[in-house]
């Protein structure tokens, strides 16, 4: 180890590609997807405390583990309690360096173990930066010995892409959301939840809400026909949510924008 590892918060100890659908580490890990189209998005990294399940998706061959020695996360009470994983935002940055690690064999990580500790490192502070800002939480949820389930990140980009293509059906449901995708109902939402921050049902009705925004300040449709594009059954519902989020009404608010444009 070299003089400048010894003085980082994090160590690092092995970067592997599980080839099972399951397994415990004794090591802190940081878990994410080789697939671009996968770590790209906000599922693509969890942060995993030792000792902990992991139980891979259907496609465990294009995860990769980056395990490392912490005594400064082992010290902290949270994490102690912790016992389960947390989804970790990406920034531009993480993205990056998460690039660097999966260019990596296995068999070359060891020369790279300087690097791959103060990677992790800089992980762990756009981590700690998040759960400052309020964007994730450790929480304290024991494990209960169950394992932590990776649910796949393309998965969650199909459940959202299902939405935009289906929001204009105002019976659109959980069920069938997560029938589309292959998921419980359950499941999927508490994964979602996680992720999103935000139930799969509250992200849709968000997604119905910023179309109708857009249509209002682009188109000359009426309210009604809106309303149908959308997925929302009445127009007194859509006038709610506008209120809502504007305080203003469906009219007022298309009137504002076009003072905005017209100066």
């Amino acid at each position: 180890m070299s003089r400048l590892e010894s003085h980082l918060p994090i160590k690092y100890a092995a970067l592997s590609r599980p080839a099972g659908k399951r397994w415990i580490s004794p090591y802190f890990q940081f878990i994410w997807s080789a697939d671009p189209s996968v770590a790209s998005e906000p599922a693509g990294l969890v942060f995993v405390p030792p000792n902990t399940p992991v139980e891979a998706p259907n496609n465990p061959g294009t995860l990769i583990s980056l395990r490392f020695h912490s005594d400064f996360l082992a010290s902290l009470e949270e994490v102690k309690r912790l016992g389960r994983s947390l989804r970790v935002p990406l920034s531009d940055r993480v993205k990056k360096l998460l690039e660097f690690a999966a260019m990596l064999p296995e068999d070359a990580a060891s020369s790279a173990a300087i690097h791959l500790s103060c990677s992790a490192t800089l992980i762990l502070a756009e981590m700690l930066a998040c759960i400052d800002r309020g964007e994730m939480a450790f929480g304290s949820s024991p494990a209960g010995g169950k394992p932590v389930v990776l649910m796949n990140g393309r998965s969650l980009i199909r459940a959202v892409r299902f939405m935009r293509q289906n929001m204009s059906n105002p019976q659109l449901s959980l069920n069938d959301i997560a029938g589309a995708i292959g998921y419980s109902p359950n499941y999927f939402c508490s994964e979602f939840s996680k992720v999103f921050d935000a139930s799969p049902i509250r992200f849709l009705n968000q997604l119905r809400l910023r179309q109708a925004l857009k249509l209002l300040e682009t188109s000359e449709w009426t309210v009604e026909a809106i309303c149908r594009s959308v997925g929302i059954a009445k127009p007194s519902r859509l006038s709610s949510m506008i209120r809502a989020v504007s305080g203003l009404t469906p009219t007022a608010f298309r009137r504002a924008k076009k003072q905005q444009r017209t100066g």
